[in-house]
């Protein structure tokens, strides 16, 4: 159909979605009403032309003519009009939202009315004396332009160049967003809206996501305060610590979706109706799905997440000192620094999960066929073996590790407040910052230990063997 000649036409109410009618001539023809979604327009002849109320929604209009036509309630959103003459145009409440007017002439049409949200527009782009597309939502791409905030979703970016140097940060794109070779928006400080994204920290606060997809997203910590989550889809979405103050959430889907004590939730909302679980010490958890979910640096003291499915689950440092893990899938899960003293891990599948550094005790229950020996976690227990292992920032108050041999070993800023270390090997430790409140050192060897502004309060020092020992005031003491 491209090169159709059908000039002064009788055909409203057509129906030529998709339709490749580009180079076509429609000049003073009559397609009101008609369908034109997401045709190929490129370089037609529509001057003149009444499409009043008609659907040119994604249509390419790039290089048309379509000075003087009736555009009246016209829905042209995400259309590509780049390049397009509608000089003369009558676009009075015509709906122009997403769509591509770089390098369009629109000098004397009347659109004062008309919708132009999100729409993008270029210098080159004219408009009548004294309108402001700014002012109408739409945005300016040039060269150092700024687009803060802005919603690019699924628009065609692919040719401006001018991108490079414009400011984007904190916009937001979908997966349907042509960006320029070699461009990365999310360097340049914008979004990804779209399910499985990661957007931990985002600040969409006030952003319209409306019926945005965001299935299984990571919105961990993200700022979403006022936002328009209105029929979202938040299904398995992370919100752990996210601020949802005063967002709309009606007819959103949060059908296993997490979020814990430190999530902030609009007023009157109750979590417990919606499907979403609480992650928190001591939850009930059983038999949930969990895969791939980021769970580092939570306490989960006493959760029962017994036979959940947790496989490629991130623990990286999390608190599961008695946590309840029979028959779970821990299949790729990271439980690097994760604390699993006292934990019950029988019959769960550990294949592939990373325990690099992890704790465990003697109390700890591993899977019958697992080999703790070679999985590069540590045990915590008198008499064990942890020369140079990296136990920094460490929670170990109370611990038993009389007669340890931790020579070597990193426990800056740990905390070991009540831990029992008699006799306990700490020679080239560093021991920075670290709280040994309450603990007994009781002839533990601190020989060349750094102990600077380690806190002593209430320590039994009793025989412990001080040589070349950096003290707390970053004096060396010397036998």
């Amino acid at each position: 159909m491209a090169n159709t000649y059908l000039p002064k036409a009788y055909i409203a109410t057509a129906k030529l979605s998709q339709a490749n009618l580009s180079e076509a001539n429609f000049f003073q023809a009559i397609l009101s009403w008609g369908d034109l979604s997401n045709a190929n327009l490129c370089g037609a002849n529509l001057s003149q032309t009444n499409l009043l109320e008609a659907n040119l929604s994604g249509a390419n209009l790039s290089a048309a003519n379509l000075s003087a036509a009736n555009l009246l309630e016209a829905n042209l959103s995400g259309a590509n009009l780049s390049g397009a003459n509608l000089v003369g145009a009558y676009l009075r409440e015509a709906n122009l939202s997403k769509a591509n007017l770089v390098g369009a002439d629109l000098s004397n049409a009347e659109i004062e009315s008309a919708v132009i949200t999100g729409a993008i527009y270029s210098e080159s782009t004219k408009f009548p004396a004294n309108f402001d597309p700014q002012s109408k939502g739409a945005y300016l791409i040039a060269a150092n332009a700024n687009i803060q905030n802005a919603d690019i979703r699924n628009l065609d970016l692919s040719s401006l160049q001018e991108l490079e140097s414009a400011v984007i940060t904190g916009a937001i794109y979908s997966e349907s967003t042509k960006f320029p070779a070699n461009f990365d928006p999310q360097s340049k400080g914008a979004y990804l809206i779209a399910a499985r994204s990661y957007l931990v920290g985002a600040n969409l606060s006030q952003a319209n996501l409306n019926s945005a997809n965001l299935q299984q997203a990571n919105l961990r910590s993200a700022n979403l305060l006022q936002a328009n989550l209105r029929q979202a889809n938040l299904s398995q979405t992370n919100l752990l610590q996210a601020n949802l103050r005063q967002a709309n959430l009606r007819q959103a889907n949060l059908e296993g979706a997490i979020y814990n004590a430190q999530t902030q939730l609009p007023d009157q909302l109750d979590m417990t109706k919606t499907g979403a679980h609480l992650i928190a010490a001591g939850a009930q958890l059983a038999h949930i799905d969990l895969s791939g979910l980021d769970l580092s640096a939570l306490n989960l003291h006493s959760v029962n997440l017994t036979g959940a499915n947790l496989a490629g689950a991130n623990f990286r440092s999390t608190n599961l000192k008695k946590a309840h893990l029979t028959d779970a899938n821990l299949t790729q899960a990271n439980l690097q620094f994760a604390d699993l003293r006292a934990a019950n891990l029988s019959n769960a599948n550990l294949s592939r999960a990373n325990l690099t550094k992890a704790l465990y005790n003697l109390q700890t229950q591993f899977p019958d066929d697992f080999d703790v020996a070679s999985s590069g976690a540590y045990l915590i227990a008198p008499g064990a073996i942890l020369i140079s292992a990296c136990l920094q920032l460490t929670q170990l108050g109370g611990a038993n590790l009389s007669q340890a041999n931790l020579g070597g070993a990193n426990l800056q800023s740990a905390s070991l407040q009540f831990a029992n270390l008699a006799s306990a090997n700490l020679t080239g430790a560093n021991l920075v910052e670290l709280d040994l409140t309450g603990a007994n050192l009781k002839g533990a060897d601190l020989t060349k230990a750094n102990l600077t502004k380690a806190n002593l309060t209430g320590v039994n020092l009793k025989q412990v063997i001080l040589n070349q020992t950096i003290m707390p005031d970053g004096t060396v003491y010397s036998s």
